[in-house]
């Protein structure tokens, strides 16, 4: 079942926070891998909520670099604009492309402005090689709004609103 917004309750879990819900849904044969409006994954939504429900979609297989329609980002671009370290790291640790740049051209890295944690954990990745530049997987066709109500804003605020 999907609402208004393409949103599956897989998706409504992760941005919950809800693991328990979350290993639920998966056990159920929930897709992880499709995309709301604007090709926003649950993984997007779970990256700025929790390493638990991000380890809980990885394990599922969801897609590390599908990027969002509107902004490009992906769920490292979102875990690192909400300096969520503990998921950061679970994403490249996972595999994430750390080389993908948003619609402005922003890495995950940059992302993380000067925040020398973070920035540590970009570092210590760095000495593995990134997974080279590929184009995010293509999104499905929609003639729903292409935003959660955050008209005007582009700093990762989708994953935050819901109607």
């Amino acid at each position: 079942a999907r609402d208004e917004h393409a949103r599956t309750p897989l998706h409504l879990a992760a941005w919950a926070g809800q693991t328990a819900a979350l290993e639920a849904l998966v056990a159920a044969g929930a897709d992880v891998a499709l995309g709301a409006v604007d090709n926003m994954t649950a993984l997007h939504f779970a990256a700025k909520k929790g390493a638990d429900c991000v380890a809980c979609l990885l394990a599922a297989g969801a897609p590390l670099d599908a990027a969002c329609e509107r902004t490009g980002k992906t769920a490292l671009h979102i875990a690192a604009a909400a300096s969520n370290g503990p998921v950061i790291e679970a994403l490249i640790d996972a595999g994430a492309n750390r080389s993908l740049k948003t619609r402005k051209g922003e890495s995950a890295r940059d992302l993380v402005k000067d925040n020398a944690e973070l920035v540590a954990l970009f570092r210590a990745a760095h000495a593995a090689p990134a997974a080279p530049p590929v184009e995010a997987a293509a999104a499905p066709e929609t003639t729903e709004p292409t935003s959660f109500g955050d008209e005007g804003e582009d700093d990762g605020g989708d994953e935050d609103a819901f109607i």
